[in-house]
């Protein structure tokens, strides 16, 4: 008798602490139906690595790789709560879904995050910084029963564009 096992790596991606994005989009639906059984705040983040076409051109495919596991590893420490849920969004982004903060904690924990990966010291000659940044843009809100999981994303993507216009390496969450 042969048990069918799922493969594992459909939902968690080859980064440990770090779900694929078929996870998120899952993970994602559950924790909004959760938020809204509960009326708990959900935060939505997009976490793009800065200039990241040109550090793989710049340096190549392996020390991308590289790069993205690392940063991945940051994310994945710094929200490791049950509630939170972390995922690769895209070759250079990753998004990040958590419940129960505050709008101030999740500013203060989004930019604790930035430092973090800037204190990795992962050269990128083509970053103002010289060293690998990411920018954040982000949602926290209580969702009613008309929230989707489309409008938060595009929502949190229109703020990454806003981090990307001021320069980088920053974070912008609206309420």
């Amino acid at each position: 008798m042969t048990g069918v096992q799922p493969n594992i790596e459909i939902y968690t991606g080859p980064m440990p602490g770090i779900g694929s994005r078929r996870h998120f989009d899952e993970r994602f639906a559950d924790l909004l139906a959760i938020s809204h059984r509960v009326h708990s705040e959900v935060s939505l983040l997009m976490i793009e690595l800065d200039q990241f076409n040109q550090f793989n051109e710049r340096y190549g495919q392996p020390a991308g790789d590289e790069c993205v596991h690392k940063v991945g590893g940051c994310i994945s420490k710094l929200f490791a709560r049950s509630s939170d849920c972390v995922a690769r969004y895209d070759s250079e982004q990753f998004a990040v879904v958590s419940l129960a903060s505050n709008i101030e904690d999740m500013i203060r924990h989004a930019q604790r995050l930035c430092e973090r990966v800037r204190e990795l010291n992962i050269p990128n000659s083509d970053s103002l910084h010289g060293v690998v940044t990411i920018s954040i843009g982000g949602i926290h809100r209580l969702p009613n029963r008309e929230t989707t999981e489309e409008e938060l994303i595009e929502q949190a993507n229109n703020q990454l564009i806003a981090a990307r216009h001021d320069g980088r390496n920053c974070v912008h969450i609206t309420g």
